[in-house]
């Protein structure tokens, strides 16, 4: 049947009939509907190298074919009806990050880059089956035909939840549909089958698509190189490294980050600081998160000097730092005086002569002003690790000095902040300078934590203070509102099993 209206002419037959058309007309567009894949794409190559009488060169050929789905995925047959009722996307756009809230709403409303970009969100994000449905059947209903994204977003979002069949009819019905599956396709099972530690399918996998001479990139190998830096399998991230390099498929940021992230892990900084000089080699970018990397381990280990030399790195690299930059910074010193301390508290234990620690260089005013001069502001944990640090040096007056200059700043200190203060009061011993954090807690409107309370506890159960432990509980539980934990309870334990052996 045909049906002409001016120069907006469509023609939907089967496509037998297809074969005997013999009008003159011209028709602006073509939709193509088949029972038969076979014949239908003979017909398409003829019809696209010979061009009958009836296509012109600016005719328009759409795709569709009734082949057999599966009742769960009957939506990719979606034919509109007047009870059709369009999803919410106000809501759904509501439900995104606020950046990509911010992009879905710039884009053109209704159009095939909007109707991608929600459905990847739904699948990647917001990982929600039932609303990429809906949105698939809002933009069959607007008559837009989907693209290999599309299909390809959809094979992702089954897979990642483990509906592995139906993945893969959705990727027969891609070839069927004259959009052949591509290397995206089938890395979607690779990183699903990955996090579902499927190997056998896995392997069948890859060798699917080395019959099919699809080649593999970047993306194919970055979720087995996560999961194995992650879990520190070095033999296996060995092998897809070299497999990697036989292919010739370089690398990106994905990539370089979850190796600089793995050799920093494992304390080998060279290799890591060596993928830098490859990527600046390469071109790849190389971000503060990047940076991040370095700073966090040089955080954890300690290690002041290296961390500092990280941020003239990225001075020279023109990268700015951000507040978490900062934070491992601070982690770095804060971390540094704990391993004097323990080093100190070691000898002393041993009565041997105290070693030569290094004298602190540590000035909080000087990376907080740097930060405002960024335009940096700085977080809860950084002003907690300064405070931390002070008492781990045992300077618990510039502890309360600090504290000054943050309400200086018409900042109110976290309660992490209080929490250090506190710590450093008990380990000195002087458990009444401790009870008086909390009063100013109060005064400053800040809730304490059970942590803190046990801490306290724990020093008054071990000097069989029981009455002020029992003080201390009726503050905890009826004047601050703290609930107990399950370390405030052992301590209760501890409490009555001391007091009957005293009996």
């Amino acid at each position: 049947s045909t049906q002409s209206t001016g120069f907006h002419s469509t023609l939907s037959l089967d496509i037998m009939l297809l074969k005997f058309v013999s009008s003159r007309e011209s028709f602006q567009s073509v939709h193509v509907r088949c029972r038969n894949p076979t014949n239908y794409f003979s017909f398409l190559n003829d019809t696209i190298h010979n061009r009958s009488r009836w296509i012109s060169t600016s005719t328009t050929l759409s795709i569709d074919s009734e082949i057999d789905i599966p009742p769960s995925l009957s939506f990719l047959n979606f034919s509109s009806s007047p009870s059709f009722k369009e999803p919410n996307f106000t809501l759904i756009i509501d439900s995104l990050r606020p950046n990509q809230r911010a992009i879905a709403l710039s884009l053109p409303n209704k159009d095939l880059i909007f109707y991608n970009f929600i459905i990847q969100q739904c699948a990647s994000y917001l990982r929600d089956l039932p609303k990429v449905i809906k949105v698939f059947e809002s933009m069959r209903h607007n008559n837009i035909q989907p693209d290999i994204k599309i299909y390809n977003t959809l094979v992702h979002i089954h897979a990642i939840k483990g509906l592995f069949t139906e993945a893969r009819h959705i990727m027969n019905i891609m070839s069927q549909r004259g959009i052949p599956p591509d290397t995206a396709t089938y890395n979607c099972f690779i990183s699903a089958y990955v996090s579902k530690k499927n190997w056998k399918e896995l392997s069948a996998v890859k060798e699917e698509m080395k019959k099919k001479g699809i080649s593999h990139n970047v993306a194919s190998y970055s979720s087995l190189i996560n999961r194995y830096t992650r879990r520190r399998e070095s033999d296996k991230l060995e092998a897809v490294l070299r497999e990697m390099k036989e292919a010739n498929v370089p690398g990106d940021y994905r990539h370089y980050y979850s190796l600089v992230r793995y050799h920093m892990t494992v304390n080998e900084d060279s290799k890591a600081f060596e993928l830098v000089s490859e990527m600046k080699q390469k071109k790849v970018d190389i971000d503060v998160d990047f940076y991040n990397l370095f700073l966090k381990q040089y955080g954890i280990r300690g290690q002041v000097e290296e961390a500092n030399k990280i941020f003239q790195l990225m001075e020279k690299d023109n990268v700015n730092p951000i507040s978490m930059s900062y934070y491992y910074l601070v982690m770095a010193y804060a971390k540094a005086a704990s391993n004097r301390r323990n080093i100190q508290l070691e000898v002393q234990q041993q009565q041997q002569q105290q070693p030569d620690v290094t004298e602190d260089t540590f000035n909080p005013e000087l990376i907080l002003e740097e930060m405002k001069q960024r335009g940096v502001s700085p977080n809860t944990y950084i002003y907690s690790h300064i405070v931390q640090h002070y008492v781990r040096n045992n300077d618990v007056v510039g502890a309360l000095n600090f504290f000054k200059t943050i309400k200086k700043d018409q900042e109110k200190p976290s309660v992490f902040c209080y929490q250090e203060l506190l710590k450093g009061f008990v380990d000195r011993g002087e458990l009444k300078d401790a009870m008086k954090v909390f009063q100013q807690m109060r005064y400053d409107d800040v809730l304490p934590i059970a942590d803190m309370y046990n801490y306290v506890m724990r020093q008054f159960v071990k000097a069989k203070d029981y009455e002020s432990v029992n003080v201390l509980a009726h503050q905890m539980y009826f004047l601050d509102g703290v609930e107990p934990n399950k370390a405030t309870n052992r301590l209760k334990e501890a409490e009555n099993n001391e007091k009957k052996k005293f009996a």
